[in-house]
């Protein structure tokens, strides 16, 4: 491997997939750290858009145990706070390219806005997959994408959700994703 982190073939260089659309500018990270109870939660909330693909690895940490949610057709009623904690983050610090995620602030229709919503209230939705952490297992990073990537469906609302099943712990939930338009 090379400097550049790709293969050389001839006078070309090679990227993974993943790589590529960092450079592209079309990779983009969101994280949530918090103190929790028990049964206390983080949450990354928003829509995908209409048209094209998103591609997500979720990652998330605790102290002590817990486990993620992976929910779609997500409704919710509302938020705790302005719903504008977990930035938005372009992997590539050289691009402008904003995400094509958006988020219902007002629940007059969703908007791009830089941020995934948090703390929601009254959500509802399925469960399509669960992860554990369990006690003495800190983290769940999801560095295999062919384990843990989801291609997430069109104009989807979908919350990925980690809840504490210790009293005093500490949790971080991080979403990377990138996207084909």
């Amino acid at each position: 491997m090379s400097r550049t982190q790709g293969a050389h073939l001839g006078n070309k260089v090679l990227y993974n997939k993943e790589h590529w659309e960092i450079h592209q500018g079309k990779s983009f990270t969101s994280v949530v750290n918090e103190t929790l109870g028990a049964a206390a939660v983080l949450e990354l909330a928003f829509k995908t858009p209409e048209n094209g693909e998103i591609h997500v690895v979720p990652s998330f940490q605790v102290k002590i145990d817990g486990h993620l949610d992976v929910m779609r057709g997500c409704t919710w009623s509302g938020n705790l706070h302005s719903g504008l904690e977990a930035p938005i983050h372009n992997r590539n610090h050289k691009k402008n390219t904003d995400s094509l995620l958006t988020v219902n602030l007002s629940q007059a229709g969703f908007v791009a806005t830089g941020y995934l919503m948090t703390d929601l209230t009254g959500l509802n939705g399925t469960i399509v997959d669960t992860e554990y952490i369990f006690e003495g297992k800190f983290d769940h990073t999801s560095e295999n994408r062919g384990k843990h990537e989801y291609v997430l469906q069109t104009g989807e609302q979908y919350c990925f959700r980690l809840t504490s099943n210790s009293a005093s712990n500490s949790g971080q939930l991080r979403l990377d994703w990138y996207e084909e338009s």
